[in-house]
């Protein structure tokens, strides 16, 4: 029979919409399981939450069936947009029998470093590839984990994957040595066969978009926690990064400009804490600690020159044996804001930042010698004088913002603060201070001794200075400040406990800090607990609104200052007068001192603070929550914490 040709041409359109249709159809994903009593993929397809005895359709029995070493065109087991669901248990990442008899061509002993899961496929926007922890997405209640052995370069890699999600997961190694270690070579991890259970980093992600890592405990680490630059848009949200024996979070990748990140890199609720340090395995007790002088780094999280938008919010950078937070190699095209952060204990600063920076509601406390018990910490506590923060201007005619924060100290002083090597002075450049509690504490720098730390010091000299707004701050104690009484107002802030040895940020019910912050200057919707603050006033200067602590001290709320010191020596520019009052903004520039302070932000380059490995892929070959007793929720009672380590036992996590 014959077709005419009207149908002939429909039948043919119909077809190529159909095959059209296919085409555009996005693939399906997939779910694959791995469980402790899987099978190899010789035996399980991956694809049923099943023990091997339900062959085929069972789940694998290691992370590294879904992604094998490279090597011999090897590729992932799972696809983009597929997600690998880790069920509670431990599992070995690296060389050892059973992956020496998978993967002969990769993992063998005399080079086991590079035994290690190859990244995932990348996923989409709509679709991301996920590795997680069973339970992800209902609270992560019970997260398995993934332990390095053998020295493998990477527990987990990550590295060039875009839209990729890794959740629900403990990372870390099953040793308490540290690679390298030189002080003490019965702590420095094993270079020869069986090497032993340790891994060099926790996470590696370099290069990609879009990734998260989300409930993640990273810990015990024989170098890095993680390693991660050179990103566009990069998410941590509850993430623990703790106790890794070289650095917390390594940002240099080496090879130039290749760390920069771009986008938006976002930390929520972030536990960066001890790292240059090592747990006791199996505990989680601290009992190892080193810096950059006796061979190691110690950044909580350190990066290299960078661009990006860095948003930091309800985090806390403690007790690292280096700066707790540096992003000092910001370049300025992106921003830095920072928002309920608590910062403690670290060796060097407290927080550091280049560019357009903001710091609201947060707590920093630079007691920088609190690591000094720790045998292997000499000359490492005090790092670049101490300053509880160190702030740059990176290119012309930024600001940074201080607002409703509290910061103490017992460095050189509170702020270090200055304008980039290479960048014109001008008076666009901006530091303005609004609404702060600022306590002085006798100096742990040596030069400084039976002196109180200084309130500021910058770095730089020119007859065109920056701008330099001081707004309704509280401070007390620091040494030489002259008090105007509007932009510095000299009082007792009257907190819980204003020492070193047992700082509590919370007010005293006589404290002048109550309802007497400025809202014209500068306002804030919420307090360091999260808590709101009035719209309209009055509300409180300082990070944390008064909530009904009794008071407990004595004495006037207005005793004097420290008296100047007597005698000669040099002066840094926060012992010079500070601002006169020149109308609501008191912008009259402080006068500056004569050149760079000895040892403050500039002592030592890029290069000095980095870091060497062993000779990781691609680069040049060289050698669980921390919850401290405070801060409190405002209904609990409001105890001291202690913010001096002990070198013979630090106590373990709570959650461990």
């Amino acid at each position: 029979m014959m077709i005419s040709s009207r149908v002939t041409r429909f039948l043919l359109a119909f077809t190529a919409f159909a095959g059209l249709a296919l085409i555009c159809v996005p693939a399906l994903a997939t779910t694959y399981y791995v469980r402790t009593d899987g099978g190899t993929t010789a035996q399980c397809n991956g694809t049923a939450n099943a023990p091997a005895s339900a062959a085929p359709n069972c789940a694998w029995h290691s992370p590294m069936d879904a992604l094998p070493p490279s090597g011999n065109g090897r590729t992932p087991n799972i696809k983009s947009g597929d997600t690998l669901v880790i069920e509670p248990g431990q599992f070995p990442v690296g060389l050892n029998s059973d992956t020496m008899a998978a993967y002969p061509d990769v993992c063998y002993t005399s080079f086991p470093w590079n035994c290690i899961m190859q990244p995932p496929p990348s996923g989409t926007t709509s679709q991301p590839t996920r590795i997680v922890g069973a339970g992800w997405d209902s609270g992560c209640a019970a997260p398995p984990q993934i332990y390095g052995v053998s020295g493998a370069y990477y527990t987990l890699d990550v590295g060039g994957a875009s839209n990729v999600v890794v959740a629900c997961l403990e990372i870390t190694d099953h040793s308490a040595c540290i690679d390298p270690y030189t002080p003490d070579p019965t702590i420095a991890c094993s270079k020869s066969y069986p090497y032993g259970d340790w891994s060099e980093t926790g996470v590696h992600a370099a290069g990609g978009s879009n990734v998260i890592l989300q409930d993640l405990n990273i810990h015990g680490m024989a170098n890095t926690g993680l390693w991660a630059g050179g990103m566009n848009n990069f998410t941590l949200r509850n993430v623990t990064i703790r106790a890794n024996g070289y650095a917390g979070w390594m940002g240099d990748l080496g090879g130039g400009g290749n760390s920069s990140f771009s986008g938006t890199i976002t930390l929520d609720h972030v536990n960066v804490s001890y790292n240059g340090c090592t747990e006791k395995y199996p505990s989680t007790t601290i009992y190892a600690c080193w810096g950059q002088n006796n061979g190691g780094y110690g950044d909580g999280v350190g990066m290299a020159k960078t661009g990006g938008n860095w948003v930091i919010t309800n985090s806390t950078f403690s007790y690292n044996t280096q700066d707790g937070l540096d992003l000092l190699y910001a370049d300025g095209t992106g921003s830095v804001t920072i928002d309920r952060a608590t910062a403690i204990g670290n060796a060097g600063n407290q927080l550091k930042a280049s560019g357009t920076t903001t710091i609201t509601n947060s707590v920093v406390v630079g007691n920088c010698d609190a690591l000094a018990p720790f045998p292997h910490m000499a000359g490492d506590t005090c790092r670049a004088q101490g300053g509880a923060l160190a702030l740059e201007v990176a290119v012309p005619a930024q600001t940074v913002t201080l607002a409703y924060n509290t910061i103490t100290g017992n460095g050189d002083c509170l702020i270090q603060a200055g304008t980039d090597i290479g960048v014109p002075l001008a008076a666009t450049q901006v530091y303005q201070y609004y609404n702060n509690v600022f306590i002085g504490q006798p100096s742990a720098i040596p030069r400084d001794a039976g002196l109180n730390s200084c309130l500021d010091w910058y770095t730089d000299t020119s007859p065109n200075p920056e701008t330099i707004r001081y707004v309704n701050n509280i401070v007390w104690q620091t040494r030489n400040t002259t008090c105007d009484g509007t932009g510095i107002i000299c009082k007792d802030p009257q907190l819980v406990n204003e020492t070193m040895a047992g700082f509590n940020p919370n007010l005293l019910s006589s404290s002048p800090a109550i309802g007497n912050a400025s809202l014209s200057a500068y306002s804030v919707a919420w307090d360091y607990y999260g808590f709101p603050r009035s719209a309209t006033g009055p509300i409180d200067i300082g990070a944390v609104a008064y909530r009904g602590q009794p008071y407990t001290g004595s004495g006037a709320s207005d005793s004097p200052v420290p008296p100047p010191p007597k005698g000669g020596g040099t002066k840094s520019a926060g012992d010079l007068p500070a601002p006169v009052p020149a109308g609501p903004l008191d912008n009259k520039p402080v006068p500056y001192g004569s050149g760079l302070q000895p040892g403050a932000m500039r002592d030592h380059g890029l290069s000095a603070e980095r870091y060497h490995r062993r000779g990781a892929p691609g680069f040049a070959s060289t050698p669980q929550t921390v919850r401290a007793s405070w801060p409190v929720p405002p209904s609990a009672a409001a105890p001291a914490m202690s913010v001096r380590a002990t070198a013979d036992q630090i106590a373990p996590d709570a959650e461990a």
